[in-house]
Parts: structure tokens; sequence; C-alpha cells
């Protein structure tokens, strides 16, 4: 069940995702991802995007799928959902790199990017992540966007 839990976590962070990315995020081994996902999407929980491509499936949560989410967010503790703490090393080394790094200051992505040294895509899915999950906030200044760390999870 926690990985069903993991899973439709990332998905609903990501609204729609691609198999390999549900696992990484989920910090699950590529055979058990691709078990639960067909589990999910056999009990009407989870559905293929219309993002899918030929040689890539993505998922997105079904409007059953997303009430049953918010029914565990009520009733499990936040230990059962996607956390930092949870992801894969690599994943969770991006984000905390981003989060000391957004304790100097508030950035932009590409100010983020040349400072860090993380692929753009990898930075864009934990930006994401935080913004998501609530690390952090982003703010407008002279049409540009700025990544601040939201001050209540700090």
């Amino acid at each position: 069940m926690l990985a069903h839990l993991r899973i439709m976590s990332v998905i609903n962070i990501f609204t729609s995702m691609n198999t390999t990315r549900i696992a990484e995020f989920a910090n699950l081994p590529r055979t058990t991802n691709n078990a639960e996902i067909l589990e999910l999407s056999q009990v009407g929980l989870i559905k293929e995007s219309e993002r899918s491509t030929p040689h890539m499936t993505y998922w997105e949560l079904t409007p059953i799928g997303i009430e049953l989410l918010d029914t565990y967010r009520r009733l499990l503790p936040t230990e059962s959902l996607i956390r930092i703490d949870t992801l894969k090393e690599s994943n969770r080394e991006n984000c905390f790199k981003i989060i000391n790094a957004l304790k100097e200051s508030e950035k932009t992505k590409k100010a983020l990017s040349e400072q860090l040294g993380i692929a753009n895509k990898e930075l864009e899915l934990c930006l994401t992540f935080l913004l998501r999950t609530g690390y952090l906030q982003l703010d407008e200044s002279n049409d540009t966007l700025y990544y601040k760390l939201n001050p209540n999870m700090a």
C-alpha cells in the first residue's frame, strides 16, 4: 500500500508523470513501480495521460484516485506520503542543494542552474516538487520569477 500511495503522491504533485520518473521520485525499484502502476490503472485510480507517446507512457490520477489520495492524506500521517527524505538520493541531494542556495537569497531558475550545476530537467522537476510540497514560493519582480524559501517551512 505504501508504494501505491507514493506513486499516487508523485503523480498528484507533478499532475502527469512518465513511468521512469515516477519510479525515481517514489524511490521504488522499476519492476515494483511497473507492477504497482499496472494495479493502480486496473482498478481505475490512475489512467494513461494524453501526453503519452509511442515511446513513453505518462500517467495521471483519475477523479476517484484524487478522492482516495485526499482521504488517505486526512487519515494517515504525512510519513506515508512522499517527502524530501523519501526521495531517491540524487533527487534528495538536489532538493537540499536548492534549499541551501535559497537560504542565501531568492534566485531565478537560471541563477540556480548556474550556481548548482544541476541539469535543467532535474532542476525543473526538483523545483516543481519543492513548490508543490510547500518548501518554496515564487515571487515576481520586474517580470522575472524568483524562487524563495517558504517562511512557514523554515
